[in-house]
């Protein structure tokens, strides 16, 4: 049974509602906190606040729905995908090309990077999201490449966006999309001839906020 308040058995979570999946409370606390903006972090709108952007409102609304119907944990759009610090490839990532990514260290971190390679090669990985609202998407990025040739491209539903190389050391960057489904792709590719650097690409901290 569900506890509200201290007390237990007012709201009861069907069978297949443990936590973390959502049980009838969090719909109750969503309607007696409707509207409410600018709560502490540990208050009980915090809790319900899905969409993580201070109001409680329509969008919170339907992440609970979501995942009451799919049972599934309510959790927020937006919210950080895996930076790798648990040492291994988040679940939603899926490798293509002539070769995957691996998990690295880098300093006291956790990052992937791009497998090796040889000429007219690419290593890719993707991350399918749905995004819901207009937002931005940030990542950590390194290279290694031979400057102008080889590199690291990032593509979105197809489009490219950019793409880095040369000696970058690591930097950050991000790029608008829109609501709905995306595929996020990154690819280091080499071309045909020489190598230069260690010949990678590597991203770490990737983010999705909204606009």
């Amino acid at each position: 049974m569900a506890t509200l308040d201290g007390q237990t058995g007012r709201y009861p979570m069907l069978g297949w509602q443990k936590r973390p999946k959502v049980g009838l409370h969090e719909f109750v606390w969503v309607a007696r906190n409707w509207g409410e903006i600018g709560f502490a972090p540990e208050s009980e709108p915090n809790l319900v606040d899905f969409s993580k952007d201070g109001h409680i409102d329509i969008y919170d609304l339907m992440m609970l729905g979501e995942s009451w119907w799919q049972d599934l944990p309510a959790r927020d759009a937006f919210e950080p995908d895996e930076d790798f610090s648990s040492g291994q490839l988040p679940s939603g990532w899926q490798a293509g090309g002539d070769a995957g990514w691996l998990i690295t260290q880098h300093a006291e971190d956790y990052a992937i990077r791009s497998e090796q390679i040889g000429d007219s090669q690419c290593a890719s990985i993707t991350l399918t999201r749905d995004t819901r609202f207009l937002g931005r998407i940030s990542f950590d990025y390194l290279v290694s490449s031979e400057e102008g040739f080889d590199g690291l491209a990032f593509v979105i539903d197809g489009e490219p966006q950019a793409k880095f190389s040369g000696e970058t050391g690591w930097q950050t960057c991000s790029f608008e999309f829109t609501p709905g489904e995306h595929t996020f792709t990154w690819s280091y590719c080499k071309d045909s001839y020489w190598q230069a650097g260690n010949d990678m690409g590597m991203i770490d901290n990737i983010q999705f906020t909204e606009e």
